[in-house]
């Protein structure tokens, strides 16, 4: 490690402790900036949310940003799916919800295998063609009594 890579370690630390110690200082700070600038943070955000997506299509389409089945290349329409079918029943293990938080639940797991680039149409007729539908309770519809 040379000179500068020390510099650099050793201000991460202390700006890493810093930040430790000044928890509830910077939480007012930052609900304060976010206040007064509601518009750049959601810019940033969706910016963070565009990268987040990208970086796990980029992995799971393996460089081609495409629907395995149909090549469509939209990245709006693109999303991730489990190949076993089981999508929802693992997010509700995991605690998650589709989007953002599951694309950096991969990252952060190493992007794990069972999982392939669909658009939403492909996604649709998969989970048709498979039948993987939510069990939905039956609920019985009274007719209602009309007074007069």
């Amino acid at each position: 490690m040379n000179d500068l890579d020390k510099i650099r370690e050793q201000r991460r630390i202390s700006q890493k402790s810093w930040r430790k110690k000044n928890h509830d200082r910077l939480l007012i700070y930052w609900k304060d900036y976010r206040a007064k600038n509601v518009i750049r943070c959601r810019g940033n955000y969706k910016n963070h949310y565009l990268r987040i997506k990208k970086d796990v299509i980029d992995h799971y389409s393996n460089g081609d940003n495409r629907c395995a089945v149909c090549g469509e290349s939209r990245s709006a329409c693109l999303s991730i799916d489990h190949i076993n079918g089981n999508g929802a029943s693992h997010l509700r293990e995991l605690g998650l919800k589709a989007g953002h938080s599951f694309y950096q639940w991969l990252i952060n797991n190493d992007y794990p295998e069972g999982y392939q680039i669909l658009c939403m149409n492909c996604q649709f007729i998969k989970r048709a063609f498979n039948q993987e539908y939510r069990q939905l309770e039956t609920r019985t519809i009274s007719p209602k009594t009309s007074q007069i």
